[in-house]
């Protein structure tokens, strides 16, 4: 068998810079290469030759840098080329999802990490509250006549500004334990789970997609609440359950979807990027099957997607919530998700489902359905036993995040 033909310095260099642009792929690269180098290589031997040398690199890249810098500065962090690629093993091995995860860590070098920060002093008295921010159906990559990359960003940030004001202005009659992110799935719009009429609805392909979620939802959406739920004293839970969109295949996979679909990518390396950027008040729950229970004051919350429900009305919902019940054999007080695009509660804060954040498509334009882009926050506050008004949960109330 031949050898993959060796390349220089030089030309290893260039197809390594060409790799970190994005949107080129192994045909653009193969071209571009021939053309510089004046040469008639196929797309195959830039490739392996490219795969065999690119460890001569005298200078690394920047997302290699990044890597050695973490493993030498944090040792006890997983955040490094050996970990990430075993994480990417896990559930997708495909170059352009690795590519993805590497462009993305090379944002991690803007963060501040946080100096400590001293607990503030609670009134007595005060009852303690927890805020949940619900996030789904983001579809990172898709392109409409209002929707595009820079919305999105816009929009996540409005999400984030929101729900920091929220939680100051209710830290001044409350105590705030916990800050609930629930990422609910749909987190990108896959431009090849459809075939050609998912590429035809998306900006960008979906390594992109993958690169440009995890990024912006991380430094958007998490760092930033962190940083001021720490102010408070608050901790921060963050859940990640996956979607119908979050996938590159045309066919939804039902073994563990959850390990299987490009969230399990998405959230395993923001949970990994929380680590690096010292957010020590975060933890992360990331189920491998698509769903997640959590306690919220003694009463449990099950967040789901909702592509396995039939429908957004009460009976479809309350059915899926009594499927769970009896699968899981344990009592849900509550139920989270997303997949209908519309808000919707039932009963009081009983069954909660989700808006998005792209609003109308064309999906929804022919069918005639009006999805204006809004988020959910939802309140809790603790029971105590010498409460003048009884509540018959800790749900308090829900506060929608419309967005422009």
């Amino acid at each position: 068998m031949m050898l993959p033909e060796k390349m220089s310095d030089a030309e290893i260099a260039y197809v390594s810079s060409l790799k970190e642009e994005a949107g080129l792929d192994w045909s653009d690269i193969t071209q571009r290469f021939n053309k510089k180098f004046k040469k008639d290589r196929t797309l195959d031997s830039v490739k392996k030759s490219y795969h065999r040398n690119r460890d001569r690199l005298d200078n690394p890249s920047e997302y290699v840098r990044l890597y050695k810098d973490v493993a030498r500065t944090k040792r006890a962090s997983t955040l490094n080329s050996k970990d990430l690629k075993k994480l990417v093993d896990q559930s997708l091995s495909r170059e352009d999802i690795v590519d993805a995860i590497k462009g993305s860590a090379k944002e991690l070098n803007k963060l501040v990490t946080p100096k400590a920060v001293k607990l503030p002093k609670f009134k007595k008295g005060k009852k303690g509250m927890t805020l949940e921010l619900l996030i789904s159906d983001v579809h990172v990559g898709k392109l409409t006549r209002t929707f595009n990359n820079e919305v999105l960003k816009r929009r996540l940030k409005q999400i984030s500004d929101t729900t920091i004001k929220e939680m100051q202005r209710a830290a001044e009659h409350y105590k705030i334990d916990k800050i609930i992110l629930a990422f609910l799935g749909d987190m990108i719009e896959s431009a090849t789970m459809h075939g050609t009429e998912s590429s035809k609805g998306c900006e960008f392909g979906n390594s992109r997609q993958v690169q440009e979620c995890l990024t912006h939802c991380f430094q958007l959406i998490v760092v930033p609440v962190a940083h001021a739920a720490a102010k408070l004293g608050a901790e921060i839970e963050c859940i990640g359950v996956t979607g119908n969109h979050d996938r590159t295949e045309v066919h939804r996979t039902y073994n563990q979807p959850g390990a299987e679909n490009v969230t399990w990518i998405i959230y395993k390396t923001m949970e990994e990027f929380c680590k690096v950027a010292g957010l020590k008040n975060i933890s992360w729950k990331i189920p491998e099957e698509p769903y997640q229970l959590v306690d919220i004051y003694g009463e449990k919350v099950l967040y789901e997607h909702y592509d396995n429900a039939k429908g957004n009305t009460r009976v479809a919902l309350e059915s899926l919530m009594a499927k769970r019940v009896n699968q899981l054999k344990t009592p849900i007080r509550f139920m989270r998700g997303g997949h209908y695009h519309s808000p919707t509660e039932y009963d009081v804060g009983k069954i909660v489902t989700n808006g998005n954040v792209p609003g109308n498509d064309g999906y929804s334009t022919v069918l005639g359905f009006d999805c204006e882009p809004c988020q959910t926050l939802n309140f809790y506050i603790k029971r105590e036993k010498s409460d003048s008004i009884k509540r018959e949960t800790s749900f308090y109330k829900r506060f929608l995040i419309q967005l422009n």
